[in-house]
């Protein structure tokens, strides 16, 4: 029997959003957006909080018209590759326009960690005609690219050779610049990096029918009409949702306000000057954002929402938001590269441990990690997701595609967790991440929120490692504030009140900084190879101290 609820109904142990499709104005992305941005023409598309230029959507047309011509005379073609590698940067909104207009495919590639190694596998897998990267990372690439005998036209940013890019293109070429006709509408449209914290990063391919289909569950026109439109991204480049925030943002007409990288003073300062609505920003910049204790000094009351997602965020941390932010409604996202955006945390939510309810046509099922069988509510189990706006695969991947689907096509998103009675989704953790430790299964969100709860402590990190009695060891990575002083003692009373709280004792390491990816979430994977050389160090040491 069907249980119905504001916006979606859970029937046979699935929770169903309700269908919900708008109009459009095309038939192919390209279209679509140039239609909009004529649609906005006079309205400010970008003010740069750095110079307090300010560009008009006329002006974000033509410049983006202005880099498709000049990648058509570069040779690049519909099915070819555009890479960005570098932060945020004014002009990363014309690079994905001008790439979407010409019919290539966009990608953007991590930034994080980028070493000479890692640099020459992005260059040989993914194979770019184009890219457009930082000046810190120009010759590491180029050193890539000239190992893997690869050509390509490397174009480095903020300098004077991209400024000529926009140049060479008579008034006669921009007026009767045209569109390809969409020949193959299975083709990617972008192709995007999944974060890779606990492994090998996959890109993710998306195409022009599936990104059209997206497009259709805005209502468009109503979103044209909000007054508040003002928005701060700090969502990375290579982040999956930053490509789709600045679609959002051209579709509906809203002006963004470009800040390269968060820092608390300075963002409080551009909330405040330019009467920012809408904020976007992962978990950990928030979190950071509260610890810092500066909003009180700043005028916030023009923001209206905050988004976050990311990974899960403490009760606390929404909480003491809501003091700095009185006007905004501070709102949880749930999702991943694969899916795009499943749940929404919404004003008629209750559960402040939910990451809110699942959004219009999306399915989402809780299921039994070892038989597949679908649970019911506060059960435990896998969440699964159906999403028809989900990839169409992961790049030159085909072995991926198939562990990432049940068999009946719904995909594993790795997140163990349940939804309540009102139908409210709670995230216990990553299956992957879960350390088995004698009979409990740790998850490191809950502990790592325990521990940046304190006041001293301003990060956190909790890794398990292999071991031959316990079978897995966790280790905590603890960043405490520059002014403060704690021992592994205090370490340990701050987790008293786990059951498992004498298993850190030996296990606690000090770390100046918390290896992070560039959409705040936690380096797994790095912080392993760091624990199993500290925790085999401590051992041989204690083993020593018992000899003698």
């Amino acid at each position: 029997m069907a249980q119905e609820r504001d916006g979606f109904v859970i029937e046979d142990c699935i929770i169903k959003g309700n269908e919900k499709y708008y109009s459009v104005d095309a038939d192919n992305l390209a279209e679509q957006l140039l239609k909009r941005v004529d649609a906005a023409s006079e309205r400010i598309w970008q003010i740069n909080s750095v110079t307090g230029e300010e560009t008009t959507y006329k002006a974000f047309k033509e410049r983006s018209i202005r880099l498709a011509i000049w990648m058509r005379k570069e040779g690049v073609v519909a099915g070819d590759i555009v890479s960005v590698c570098s932060l945020n940067h004014p002009d990363i909104g014309s690079i994905i326009l001008a790439t979407v207009l010409i019919g290539a495919s966009y990608n953007a590639l991590p930034i994080q960690d980028l070493n000479l190694q890692l640099a020459r596998y992005y260059v040989d897998f993914i194979k770019p005609r184009v890219m457009f990267v930082g000046k810190d990372k120009a010759e590491l690439l180029q050193k890539a690219a000239e190992s893997e005998d690869h050509a390509w036209k490397l174009i480095t940013l903020y300098d004077d050779h991209f400024e000529n890019l926009f140049g060479g293109q008579s008034p006669d070429e921009i007026d009767k610049f045209q569109v390809p006709a969409e020949k193959n509408p299975t083709h990617s449209t972008i192709i995007m990096p999944t974060s890779g914290t606990t492994g090998i990063i996959k890109f993710v391919c998306y195409s022009n029918e599936r990104c059209m289909r997206w497009i259709s569950s805005i209502d468009l026109d109503t979103e044209m009409k909000d007054t508040k439109r003002v928005c701060l991204d700090y969502l990375a480049p290579e982040w999956e949702l930053h490509f789709r925030s600045m679609l959002h943002n051209v579709l509906v007409g809203r002006t963004q306000v470009f800040h390269q990288e968060f820092e608390p003073t300075e963002t409080c300062k551009i909330i405040e000057k330019y009467k920012v609505n809408i904020l976007a920003a992962d978990v950990y910049l928030v979190t950071i954002l509260c610890q810092s204790n500066v909003a009180d000094n700043y005028d916030l009351q023009s923001l209206s929402l905050l988004k976050t997602c990311g990974t899960i965020i403490s009760p606390k941390v929404v909480n003491k938001l809501q003091t700095y932010f009185r006007n905004a409604f501070i709102q949880k996202i749930y999702g991943s590269t694969e899916t795009l955006i499943l749940t929404k945390y919404t004003k008629n939510c209750r559960n402040p441990d939910s990451q809110g309810v699942v959004i219009p046509n999306i399915q989402l099922k809780i299921c039994d990690v070892k038989t597949g069988s679908s649970l019911g509510h506060n059960e435990v189990g896998e969440i699964r997701a159906n999403t028809p706006f989900g990839m169409t695969g992961y790049y030159k991947n085909p072995e991926a595609n198939k562990l990432a689907y049940d068999n009946e096509e719904w995909f594993r998103m790795g997140d163990q967790g349940y939804y309540d009675e009102n139908g409210e989704l709670v995230i216990i953790g990553r299956l992957k991440e879960m350390i088995r430790h004698r009979l409990y299964d740790i998850y490191p969100s809950h502990i790592e929120e325990l521990l940046v709860c304190h006041p001293n402590i301003v990060d956190a990190a909790i890794v398990g490692i292999r071991h031959e009695i316990v079978i897995e060891q966790p280790v905590a990575f603890v960043k405490i504030s520059p002014e403060t002083v704690m021992t592994e003692e205090d370490v340990l009373k701050v987790l008293s009140e786990l059951d498992y709280s004498d298993s850190f004792k030996g296990a606690i390491v000090f770390i100046d900084e918390i290896p992070r990816s560039s959409n705040g979430k936690i380096s797994r994977r790095i912080l392993r190879e760091r624990a199993e050389k500290f925790y085999n160090l401590a051992k041989e040491s204690s083993e020593c101290q018992d000899k003698n």
